[in-house]
């Protein structure tokens, strides 16, 4: 369906149609640059090189993968772990016992933790199972069973970990004091995180400028 049309009859996949057009163009441009370089830094490469049927290599095949993998590779991850910063940002008390723990456990504020140094850390790992619960990166219902092998983390939820681990201990709460701060910035959680409606992942209120933060340094 004609993207004017689908704005027509169904507004709320404008943007979603507009981003497929968008993934479309971007993968007819790389096919079709003069630098053989272009394509080797895409995931476009071993697909073209691959002993796939043609039918299997056109734009729109490897647009779709692209978009994919970067909707579930970013969007997801990246909503729960905005989420996660928002929670902890507006709750002090809990921020304060989250930072306490990793003090603890980092006390090199200048360098990015491994996962093994932070797995353990009861606190910190409660705060990102509730907001997980709270702030999930997918709207869409799809249950896996795993009935012979146990379901581990999976890599997402380990390097959200590292990077909140990270801005966590380097940051402290803005009150006033000189420093490096965070300080929330015209961010209402019903409008700009909580899902208001759903494109696979949530997505904030129609005008949001999502989580907004003001950094000092």
């Amino acid at each position: 369906m004609p993207t004017w049309a689908l704005g027509i009859l169904i507004p709320n996949l404008t943007e979603m149609s507009e981003k497929q057009m968008w993934w479309t163009n971007r993968v007819r441009a790389i096919r079709s640059s003069p630098n053989p370089e272009e394509i080797k830094s895409t995931i476009f490469e071993g697909i073209l090189g691959s002993s796939l049927p043609e039918e299997e290599k056109t734009d729109a095949r490897m647009a779709h993968d692209a978009q994919l993998i970067g909707l579930a590779g970013e969007g997801t991850t990246a909503y729960t772990l905005t989420a996660t910063l928002f929670e902890l940002l507006a709750h002090p008390e809990d921020l304060e016992k989250v930072k306490s723990e990793l003090a603890t456990a980092i006390p090199n504020k200048n360098r990015v933790p491994s996962y093994s140094e932070i797995e353990t850390l009861a606190y910190f790992n409660a705060a990102i199972q509730e907001s997980l619960r709270l702030h999930p990166g997918v709207m869409s219902r799809m249950p896996r069973i795993s009935p012979d092998v146990e379901v581990v983390q999976n890599l997402a939820r380990r390097e959200m970990g590292m990077v909140l681990a990270t801005i966590l201990n380097r940051y402290d709460l803005y009150r006033g004091q000189e420093g490096r701060t965070l300080e929330l910035y015209d961010t209402i959680r019903e409008r700009d995180i909580v899902a208001n409606h759903e494109m696979i992942i949530p997505m904030p209120a129609k005008g949001s400028h999502g989580l907004r933060i003001r950094v000092r340094r």
